[in-house]
């Protein structure tokens, strides 16, 4: 109409009372008409940005105080706010929340129960062997109070000898660790892979049609390489550290059992700090994953793209599309790292806490005759010395188990993907000698 075309003429003529509808409700038009298109095109592009819903939002709340706009331009602003709604490119599920026991008895499942019991197992015998070797060498250090047993060679060499075969049988503990650590990586990551290319490979497609390629990428690059990786190297690391804290407690309740009420106030402190600090870094960690896909898709779509966009001189704005697109997605990153530095700090503090205590009580008891020994009191300050840094592993390790898991939970969304029909259906299969003459019957035939 504003071309005042031909179009527009026959339009005036034929229709002139739908026109002076429009001419009066073409200022309110405008206005919205107006704050859409300032946004950037990628607001409303981008399934993965809560930023057009609010922006749609806002637009939506402005149509409603308008009375005066026709039905049908409503309809369509909430339409707008309904994305996904009549659209053929599906918002990305983001899953809210903790992660399921199922993501964790599939990843297990897939790296096989055995392998995972035998770490553990593995672990817990070598943490055994060296809290033994630990009390070895506490009981070494009291043979110098005794005169016979101070100089006494054949002594030595026996208590240095127990010493070095606990060290060993600590050496191979770690090694089969490792080795049944390394058979449930490569199994886990072959069987999630394979699972999750058989059903891409098969899907049909209507999922390709409303699957962007870069959400495909995203779960055959990134979220393998996870799996490949990284989990079992957390895992590992979890492991080691739920083994290290447990009988770092047990050394200190044993040597000064004044120690072991502290514990629960201490455990607490530790649960409310774990409890928030994983809730969001899961949180980070997933907003992390999804919005790389549209990192890849719009690279993609450049690339195939690359001729028209020099023709028509639009590099300049999809360069800086791009450069959104990594910072948005650099932004729960940050935040991530800074949710570590969060949690470190106040972990610092209650694992001082514990070698506060554990000094505090192996003072007191020598003061009020407990028993505590000179040797044992040591042993136990040196092992809480150790279990601040241990502790604060162990939280980031279960956070990092936690939000690194996220990465099985995305393949076994795609790994559910619904596939075509069986490529051979043994019920609709021709006989095996068929066809048995070279004729053509033709029943009940008829042309119109």
């Amino acid at each position: 109409m504003n071309n005042d075309g031909a179009f527009a003429e026959f339009l005036r003529e034929y229709s002139p009372d739908e026109a002076d509808e429009q001419q009066e409700q073409e200022p309110d038009v405008k206005l919205i008409h107006d704050d859409v298109i300032k946004q950037p095109r990628s607001t409303f592009r981008e399934k993965t940005s809560s930023t057009s819903g609010r922006l749609a939002a806002d637009i939506l709340e402005t149509v409603e105080h308008t009375s005066n706009l026709p039905i049908r331009l409503k309809s369509l602003v909430k339409g707008l706010h309904e994305p996904d709604k009549g659209r053929l490119v599906t918002r990305e599920m983001t899953a809210i929340g903790r992660v399921t026991g199922s993501v964790y008895s599939s990843y297990f499942k897939n790296a096989s129960y055995r392998a995972v019991f035998g770490m553990v197992a593995s672990y817990f015998a070598f943490s055994s062997f060296d809290l033994g070797g630990s009390f070895w060498l506490t009981a070494w250090t009291s043979d110098a109070s005794d005169p016979v047993l101070k100089n006494d060679t054949n002594q030595r060499d026996f208590r240095l000898g127990i010493y070095g075969m606990f060290g060993g049988i600590q050496a191979l503990f770690v090694l089969l660790s490792y080795s049944i650590l390394a058979y449930g990586q490569i199994k886990a990551s072959r069987n999630l892979h394979s699972k999750l290319l058989l059903r891409i490979m098969r899907a049909p497609m209507s999922f390709f049609d409303t699957t962007p390629l870069g959400r495909i990428v995203n779960r055959f690059s990134k979220d393998v390489e996870v799996v490949d990786s990284v989990l079992p190297v957390i895992f590992e690391d979890t492991v080691y550290c739920i083994h290290s804290v447990a009988f770092t407690l047990v050394v200190i309740c044993i040597n000064t059992w004044q120690f072991a009420p502290v514990i629960i106030p201490i455990g607490i402190v530790y649960w409310l700090v774990q409890r928030y600090f994983i809730a969001t870094s899961l949180q980070l960690k997933r907003l992390d994953s999804v919005s790389r896909s549209p990192i890849y898709s719009h690279f993609q779509e450049s690339l195939m793209g690359s001729s028209v966009i020099l023709a028509t001189k639009q590099r300049q704005r999809f360069i800086a599309d791009n450069e959104n697109r990594v910072n948005t997605n650099n932004k729960p990153f940050f935040l991530y790292q800074l949710c570590h530095r969060w949690a470190a700090i106040r972990l610092d503090f209650a694992g001082n806490l514990i070698t506060f205590f554990a000094a505090l009580f192996a003072v007191i008891s020598r003061d009020q005759g407990w028993g505590i020994t000179p040797d044992q009191a040591g042993l136990s300050i040196s092992y809480a010395l150790s279990v601040t840094q241990v502790l604060n592993w162990m939280v980031e390790s279960v956070s990092a188990m936690e939000s690194n898991i996220v990465s099985v939970e995305r393949i076994n969304e795609y790994s559910a993907v619904e596939n075509e029909a069986p490529w051979v259906i043994k019920s609709s299969r021709a006989a095996k000698d068929w066809p048995q003459a070279g004729e053509i019957s033709f029943k009940q035939y008829q042309t119109r």
